[in-house]
């Protein structure tokens, strides 16, 4: 073997070969509030903008902070990604930090910053360690300190998800209270109602279920002046619709809607299978009934599949039906311009096409005159109530439904963790034997179990839905018989509750109630 003889550098790089006024900055991070408690964010900005200041032949550039910030991603931290924008656009020499997990939990973040100091030969300091970025010897370190914090932080991650997952398996959660409008955190950390909120909830509930639309809503509430849940003028159609969808308001609670697959870059997805939820019934005291949600839920799908009339804001086009062509009815106005103005409502579709629709015409005054008699036929049956409640019987237990879904689930995570177990050892080994073929048969059991999975869903709910319209129906048919003289004022609130359509013909209609009962009056 040769003699070897290393021949030292002839030409100096780094913060050493540089004579004038070094140009210094430093950068700081507090994540917690733990963190917060023994080395404040403010307490690092202070210490190093006095030791940077105080040190002969240093220039103070200034602190790159980031204050309540996860060190896993670069993603938000915007005082680090400024801090790298000036070291590569020549604006500082040398940077000081409290130590390599204070500067970043991500191995792959750490070398690409390592990457930069080294291509625009600006040195870096981690204290807590003893290792600067142009140490070459300190590669090593630098890589196995910046893997363990990262480590560290997937513990860390691990440890809460099974936190929040024993909360919820014992039917615990929390609210954003501070933006959820009609409850506050009660003295027992349930959600406790606050009355004057939940006013507001159940105006847009109401309104909702009158034919309104969640943008009327909005506009209305923001007319009034009432504050939205953040406490802002404006309503938007969204919160609205936010308010009307949220299982909450009723008095139960859906848990994991929605999870975090990395803990490097914090993306939330919406849970749509991948994990398991928790169904909590009854987990507090609900601002609307159980029933008015489940016909609100059923009511907002009819709207979105439907047509464009089904969407409208006026309450009697989701009932009506023409009995000739199966459209939509729409109100439209006769002589507009003159005294003979009339509004009426007749098919949307009696004149496109050849055909023409024969179904009858008639004014918002003559329908209510008609719903009020086909409803005092009905209520003057007394039987009437023991069919409905036979009705509402089928659908008391759905225990053996709720059982199926939560399989399911199960079977679904089991198939996943197949599915990555084998993508993961295939990875690191390259020699999964038949890989394609057992891959093929779990990704076509995934397929199948997901879709039983969405098909038992919507069976559940649909039962839930039907239960809910018949126990809304049933309560409304009640008090309309304990009128002696009959109903003689008309409610929009009970035709929304007692009537599912009203199929009209060229001289008469079928007025198709709740429990599918029809009574037909003329014209």
């Amino acid at each position: 073997m040769g003699t070897v003889t290393i021949i030292p550098p002839t030409i100096q790089t780094g913060i050493s070969a540089i004579k004038r006024e070094l140009r210094v900055a430093a950068y700081a991070r507090v994540s917690s509030e733990k963190d917060e408690q023994e080395n404040s964010f403010e307490a690092q900005v202070r210490y190093y903008t006095n030791h940077i200041e105080s040190h002969p032949g240093w220039k103070f550039v200034g602190v790159y902070a980031d204050d309540g910030i996860t060190g896993t991603s670069t993603k938000n931290r915007k005082g680090f990604k400024q801090l790298m924008e000036d070291v590569e656009s020549g604006k500082i020499d040398f940077v000081l930090c409290k130590s390599i997990s204070r500067f970043g939990r991500n191995t792959r973040d750490m070398l690409t910053a390592l990457d930069v100091f080294r291509r625009t030969n600006v040195d870096c300091l981690w204290e807590k360690e003893n290792v600067r970025a142009l140490d070459g010897s300190g590669d090593f370190l630098i890589t196995i300190y910046s893997s363990l914090a990262q480590e560290e932080s997937h513990s860390i991650s691990q440890n809460v998800k099974a936190g929040i997952k024993y909360a919820f398996m014992e039917g615990r959660f929390s609210m954003p209270y501070k933006h959820f409008l009609g409850y506050e955190k009660g003295p027992d950390g349930k959600p406790r109602i606050v009355e004057e909120e939940a006013k507001v909830v159940r105006f847009i509930y109401d309104e909702f279920l009158k034919g309104s639309t969640p943008s009327l809503i909005a506009r209305e509430l923001t007319e009034k002046g009432v504050p939205s849940p953040s406490k802002k003028e404006r309503w938007h159609p969204s919160t609205v619709a936010s308010i009307l969808q949220n299982e909450k308001y009723c008095g139960r609670a859906l848990l994991q809607k929605s999870f975090i697959p990395n803990y490097l870059d914090h993306k939330k997805v919406v849970n749509e299978g991948q994990r398991q939820q928790y169904y909590i019934e009854n987990s507090h005291d609900g601002i609307v009934s159980r029933e008015i949600f489940d016909i609100v839920q059923a009511e907002m799908a009819a709207r979105n599949s439907g047509s464009r009339s089904r969407k409208s804001s006026d309450y009697l086009t989701r009932f009506l039906v023409c009995g000739d062509c199966g459209g939509y009815f729409g109100r439209k106005v006769h002589h507009s311009n003159d005294k003979y103005r009339t509004e009426i409502y007749r098919c949307n579709d009696c004149y496109k096409g050849e055909h023409k629709c024969n179904s009858a015409r008639f004014t918002e005054e003559r329908f209510k005159e008609m719903f009020l008699e086909a409803l005092n036929q009905k209520v003057s049956s007394r039987a009437a109530l023991e069919t409905v409640e036979m009705a509402i019987a089928l659908y008391d237990d759905l225990s053996a439904d709720e059982a199926n879904l939560l399989s399911l689930q199960d079977k679904l995570g089991v198939v996943t963790k197949e599915i990555e177990n084998l993508v993961q050892k295939n990875a690191r080994t390259g020699k999964v034997e038949h890989y394609d073929e057992r891959y093929s048969a779990m990704a076509a059991e995934y397929d199948s179990v997901g879709t039983a999975l969405e098909n038992a869903g919507l069976e559940l709910a649909q039962k839930r839905e039907t239960r809910a319209r018949l126990v809304c129906y049933y309560n409304a048919l009640k008090n309309a018989q304990n009128s002696e003289n009959g109903i003689g004022e008309f409610d929009q609130k009970m035709l929304c509750h007692l009537l599912q359509r009203a199929v009209v013909g060229k001289n008469d209609i079928d007025f198709v109630f709740q429990d599918g009962s029809v009574v037909n009056i003329r014209v």
